[in-house]
């Protein structure tokens, strides 16, 4: 049976993996942060910079490792997160809100993120990974930029 809306414990695990991550992001703990990961050779994680497609486990330690180098500090705060699942795969949509410190200004970053998700041994790991920032010259009710 494929579902489209995750079970209960399924989106109750995917929210505390992503807790997990975001936690470990905050503190700057790359271990922490790659563990929740596959580290599958066809990893992909595409980050908001226009140079950010980064594949497989090194390519992804680079792209964490080079935030938190840029960043004084960094937290996330998820504002909404849609779960779906079928069997061992599970996939969700999230808004989030992630600020960061450069050079000392504090600057909120309104990031839309979709991520893959696959169960191994009973444990939920991230096969991919995107966010994105909205368009900007781009009004509320607009599909498209006017700038």
């Amino acid at each position: 049976m494929i579902r489209v809306k995750a079970d209960a414990q399924t989106e109750a695990e995917i929210k505390a993996l992503m807790d997990d991550l975001w936690r470990g992001y905050g503190q700057k703990n790359l271990e922490a942060c790659m563990a929740l990961f596959t580290g599958d050779a066809d990893f992909i994680a595409i980050g908001t910079g226009i140079d950010e497609q980064r594949c497989g486990p090194e390519g992804l330690r680079s792209g964490i490792q080079r935030d938190f180098e840029q960043a004084e500090s960094m937290k996330v705060k998820t504002e909404w997160l849609r779960v779906s699942a079928a069997g061992t795969v599970a996939w969700s949509a999230a808004n989030i809100t992630m600020t960061v410190t450069v050079n000392g200004n504090e600057v909120p970053l309104p990031v839309r993120m979709t991520t893959v998700y696959e169960k191994r041994d009973g444990t939920w790991r991230i096969m991919q990974f995107h966010l994105c920032l909205p368009a900007t010259g781009q009004d509320e009710g607009e599909s498209f930029p006017t700038q």
